[in-house]
């Protein structure tokens, strides 16, 4: 199975966040272990870059890179859903891929981890809350073989068979929600400083005192 994106696409991304074209389609082709671990890094870092776009202080980066992932109450995740920079679904893969990070890392002998086999042996209930939290857009795909009937698979069976493309589509999807964040918030700046800029210019307000009134109501005792 492929999933095809324009190479444009990926080099807008790539070029976004100061990462070597091709790097974003490798990671498809690495071994489990390693495509949890650098989709993990790619989105920190991103998810810092965006934080630092929004507050309009790039004296704020090293700080936001520093932060924490997934704290509950002051990190980066926490501060994009107060901030509502990223929907539901991108900010639950973003709590799921630092759950399966932080599964595989801290044994040695997980380098070896198998995505099939991890969701093989969920329960039925954990299947459907992990596919759910891991898959951020796709609903099916059909997979076509030459002379052959193609086959649609889609639901939880997406991620039984395909776990490994399922989080790198989710990746790129979220990458490219973040791309889009960081435009607006870029725009939104700029819009800010001209109004800002266009009020210096103007000079200080005189307050003209002949139009203001106030009215007193005084209840009686």
């Amino acid at each position: 199975m492929t999933i095809e994106l324009g190479t444009d696409d990926l080099n807008a991304l790539e070029d976004t966040f100061g990462i070597p074209r091709g790097y974003i389609d490798s990671l498809k082709n690495e071994d489990d272990w390693t495509l949890i671990l650098k989709s993990q890094a790619l989105l920190e870092s991103a998810c810092a870059d965006m934080l630092t776009h929004y507050f309009r202080n790039h004296n704020l980066a090293g700080i936001f890179s520093h932060l924490d992932m997934g704290n509950e109450s002051f990190g980066k995740i926490a501060f994009l859903s107060k901030l509502n920079l990223l929907g539901k679904k991108e900010r639950g893969f973003l709590r799921k891929l630092l759950f399966l990070r932080n599964l595989v890392v801290h044994n040695a002998s997980n380098i070896t981890f198998s995505l099939k086999d991890y969701v093989k042996n969920l329960k039925p209930k954990e299947l459907t809350a992990f596919s759910k939290a891991i898959n951020t857009h796709l609903a099916s795909i059909e997979i076509t073989d030459p002379g052959e009937k193609a086959e649609k698979i889609s639901g939880n069976d997406l991620i039984l068979i395909y776990p490994k493309m399922v989080i790198w589509s989710s990746l790129i999807k979220c990458l490219g929600k973040i791309y889009t964040e960081n435009v607006l918030s870029v725009e939104r700046n700029r819009f800010i400083s001209e109004k800002l800029k266009e009020r210096q210019d103007e000079g200080p307000r005189k307050l003209d005192h002949t139009k203001i009134s106030i009215k007193i109501d005084r209840k009686k005792k």
